[in-house]
């Protein structure tokens, strides 16, 4: 007795259709999560960024990705937030600008504006970017009228450890009215660690501040020179305890 055979398809055939079913899939997956468009994105920031909720606004910024001039103007705008959250979150967001139309505008922001904590916000950006053509930009705000532009500034060289930076950091070093800013100034020479700031450093070795001549101590020791030997173990004498070169 005969066993009668169901009819086969060919491989081929199979495969074929296999392979457009697949297709179909993933364009149908396509179409329901295409990517938003800049548009959208920033539509959604302003919506999210409306809330009252601080924690709210810090998720807009955290998740805000468009790299473009007028999301960076929204991200700037942030930076003003009642919230210390939602400043500290858009300071981080702006560290991650890399396209130059963005870093032009922040540059023209940190350099024009009339707003001194806003500057000084931008400027600690800028030791996030770390993007060399900003060194220039961070050497002018040491500049600036306001002390915490200028401490942002010297915050700022230190991460970038550039040693152009190194004559103006010097110079605000040794004569900077604010102390505050010239104890950052001697912290970014200690970053650098270049001997030309020996001179800068040694000075301030034998400021009358302590926390200056702390400031400087540790500079000294980063640079490794010779010529601080002498220096530190001179000071040394002279202290009472608070610092010990």
């Amino acid at each position: 007795m005969s066993r009668r055979c169901a009819p086969t398809i060919p491989i081929r055939f199979t495969c074929i259709a296999a392979l457009g079913l697949l297709l179909l899939v993933a364009a149908a997956a396509a179409a329901q999560v295409a990517p938003s468009t800049d548009a959208e994105n920033v539509a959604e920031f302003k919506k999210y960024y409306a809330a009252e909720s601080p924690f709210v606004r810090v998720s807009a910024v955290r998740t805000f990705t468009v790299d473009s001039v007028e999301a960076a103007e929204l991200i700037l705008a942030a930076l003003s937030d009642p919230d210390w959250r939602v400043v500290r979150s858009a300071e981080e967001a702006l560290g991650k600008y890399k396209s130059r139309p963005v870093l032009d505008l922040l540059g023209r922001k940190a350099m024009l504006g009339n707003d001194g904590l806003l500057r000084a916000r931008v400027a600690t950006a800028f030791g996030t970017i770390r993007d060399p053509l900003l060194v220039p930009v961070l050497g002018k705000l040491l500049e600036a009228r306001q002390p915490e532009v200028r401490k942002a500034a010297c915050n700022s060289l230190a991460l970038y450890r550039d040693g152009r930076s190194v004559p103006r950091l010097s110079e605000i070093a040794t004569g900077d009215k604010e102390p505050d800013v010239r104890i950052a100034a001697l912290d970014a020479l200690a970053a650098v660690a270049d001997p030309k700031s020996v001179d800068a450093i040694h000075k301030g070795v034998q400021d009358p501040l302590w926390q200056i001549r702390a400031a400087a101590v540790k500079a000294a020791v980063a640079t490794r020179q010779k010529s601080s030997n002498g220096v530190l173990i001179a000071q040394k004498q002279k202290e009472t305890g608070r610092i010990q070169p």
